[in-house]
């Protein structure tokens, strides 16, 4: 990057330089030029004051572009030679051209005529010249070329002369001949010199090479380091590299394996993008492979791969995360198709970002009681995971964090939860029953979207906003209990519900959005507010007409008139006044018989359910429900 700088700031400077634009100021490049000029110019065309400015001014900013090539150059010594030890010459070089151009500056900002300024840019181009010889002199000092045990020329970059430390290439070009074939070796040492780094595009392009034997010294591997290296069938990094660069195997298409040592900790955004010929990533530690720094999925090399091993010869399908490991980093396992069951340490505060996404063929997992937090997509696409517990330690779980969990028949949020982003159960097609518990004041848009088998859902009384897509495409849900605190149900929360034939809209809500009710099979829908709330047409619409045909519309009995003079509800056919005794404390509508195990009891507490029935005929009328778990509610049966 400095040294495209440099010619770039070369490349502004020297052609001003060299020509000046002095012509147009009475002056030529050569002497005959000039003479040619002064035969025929007219007498009066003599520079004047501000022509004189102007050239003043290029000249000063082409002096300012060499001090910032100088500086560059500066930069290069002291990364080589700190000391300016190895390098003293090059040192007293850089010092005459700075104390030149300060010199050369100070004439230009005093001069007084155009004489005194084209002398300074004569002089100026010389200069020129000077530092241009400098960045070859500070280059060939800091490149080696030395020769690999299979007889390969590799360039190397001097890094720290005092240290004497290099890196593989030298940023440019690639260290080898792109004609490179077969199996290279790079030396661990060179004019005793430790290699330390591979640099960015050190083997760029190379599609001959078919492995790569990198020595323990080298910390680093740079950006697109291996970039097209598409014959490449197999790396090893040794244990000693800390840091793998952006796009470093980009595109290295035969690549069947790579193996990750403890040591690295940190992979650039599609270090292994386009892999494709990856299906085994060998792993030693897997305690330090959850601590890894994944910029995104395809830095991880299982996106591809698929095949987690711990060796050259097992392959880990039964996870067992060691104790220690506080957290399990973004992407760790994306895509590992080979996990069947995972077992997460006590001690673990946190699941990733996509930690566990993709890995289809996982069955369970134990998350134990220390997790508090489940990242975005932590369990997308795990189709085979039929159940999972969340302890109570967890206080929030990110968006899509079980989207596409097809397998997964109930799950359980604790109380301690305190968010749940949208998209959380997405496409769960398996999920009959959810536990959403007190402390969630929200259900996001798309929670539940396409859980087809729900059958039935309890909201708590903290919530107080259903999503957009909430419960989306949940085709068998029949009976929702929406509480007396939500005020606002958002569009589409409830479409293409089509086995839910009555609802109750509580007091409290003041809007629903377009679409909410769209393609439900509703014939009662029971809106319990004063003041009807503000909605439009396709709230209850659908693909074969409006609700308001053939539904009947429940409302309290002093608001019917409100209800009939405030549009869309004045279009229900049927409107039906309900008394005070008949609204309180109605919280869903069910049918006449009970669906799971509870005792129900009339108005004035006569038992008419016992306990032990799950098929108890119910009363038309408000009964009162007491559920196994002690809640207690009015229910009102048609």
């Amino acid at each position: 990057m400095k040294k495209i700088l440099l010619l770039t700031l070369l490349a502004l400077c020297m052609p001003v330089i060299t020509n000046a634009n002095v012509a147009s100021y009475g002056f030529a490049a050569n002497e005959t030029e000039k003479n040619e000029k002064d035969a025929t110019a007219p007498k009066d065309e003599m520079p004047t004051d501000d022509d004189l400015e102007i050239m003043k001014q290029e000249l000063l900013m082409q002096a300012y572009l060499c001090s910032e090539i100088l500086t560059i150059s500066e930069m290069e010594l002291r990364e080589m030679d700190p000391n300016f030890e190895y390098a003293y010459d090059l040192y007293r070089t850089f010092y005459e051209c700075l104390s030149e151009l300060q010199t050369l500056m100070y004439r230009i900002e005093y001069a007084s005529t155009m004489e005194e300024l084209e002398s300074c840019r004569q002089e100026l181009d010389l200069l020129v010249s000077k530092i241009e010889q400098l960045q070859k002199d500070i280059e060939a000092l800091s490149i080696i070329v030395a020769v690999t045990k299979e007889g390969i020329e590799m360039t190397f970059k001097i890094l720290d002369m005092k240290n004497k430390i290099v890196q593989v290439g030298d940023y440019k070009t690639s260290a080898v001949s792109q004609d490179t074939k077969g199996i290279i070796t790079i030396p661990a040492e060179v004019n005793g010199y430790k290699v330390v780094e591979i640099s960015n595009n050190a083997f760029n392009g190379c599609s001959g090479l078919t492995s790569v034997a990198i020595p323990d010294s080298v910390t680093y591997i740079g950006e697109s380091a291996f970039y097209n290296c598409s014959g490449l069938t197999s790396v090893t990094i040794p244990d000693g590299v800390k840091s793998i660069g952006g796009s470093a195997f980009y595109n290295c298409s035969s690549l069947t394996s790579v193996t990750i040592p403890k040591s690295v900790t940190y992979i650039s955004t599609y270090a292994f993008s386009n892999c494709k010929g990856l299906n085994k990533v060998i792993v030693p530690d897997i305690a330090a492979w959850c601590g890894i720094s994944f910029v995104n999925e395809v830095a991880n090399p299982l996106y591809y791969a698929k095949h987690l091993y711990s060796d050259d010869n097992t392959e880990i399908t039964e996870l067992i995360i060691p104790e220690g490991v506080n957290s399990i980093k973004d992407y760790a396992f994306y895509n590992c198709k080979s996990l069947i069951t995972v077992n997460i340490p006590a001690g673990a505060t946190s699941i990733g970002i996509s930690a566990f996404r993709g890995c289809s063929s996982l069955t369970s997992v134990t998350i134990p009681n220390s997790v508090t937090s489940i990242g975005s997509s932590a369990f997308w696409g795990c189709s085979s995971l039929t159940s999972v517990t969340i302890p109570n330690s967890v206080t929030s779980i990110g968006s899509s964090a079980f989207y596409g969990c097809s397998s997964l028949t109930s799950v359980t949020i604790p109380n301690s939860v305190t968010s749940m982003n949208k998209y959380v159960f997405y496409n769960c097609s398996s999920l009959t029953s959810v536990t959403i518990p007190n402390s969630i004041t929200s259900i996001a848009q798309g929670t539940f979207y396409g859980c087809e088998r729900m059958t039935s859902v309890t909201i708590p009384n903290s919530v107080t906003s259903i999503g957009p897509s909430a419960f989306y495409y949940c085709r068998t849900l029949s009976s929702v209990t929406i509480p007396n605190s939500v005020t606002k149900i958002g569009y589409s929360a409830f479409q293409n519900c089509w086995s839910l034939s009555s609802v109750v809209i509580p007091e409290s809500v003041t809007s629903i959005d377009s679409e909410a009710f769209y393609n439900c099979d509703l014939g009662k829908v029971y809106c319990l507010a004063e003041n009807a709330p503000v909605t439009d047409n396709s709230a209850f619409s659908s693909e074969y007409g409006y609700v308001y045909d053939w539904a009947k519309l429940y409302v309290p009995a002093g608001s019917i008139d409100s209800y009939k003079a405030t549009s869309p509800w004045s279009k229900f056919g049927t409107i039906i006044g309900l008394t005070e005794d008949d609204i309180d404390g109605i919280l869903e509508v069910e049918s006449s018989k009970l669906k799971v195990e509870s005792t129900a009891y009339d108005l004035s507490g006569r038992q008419i359910v016992n306990g032990h029935l799950s098929n108890g005929k119910l009363p038309k009328g408000i009964n009162i429900i007491r559920y196994p778990d002690g809640t207690t509610r009015k229910v009102l049966v048609k």
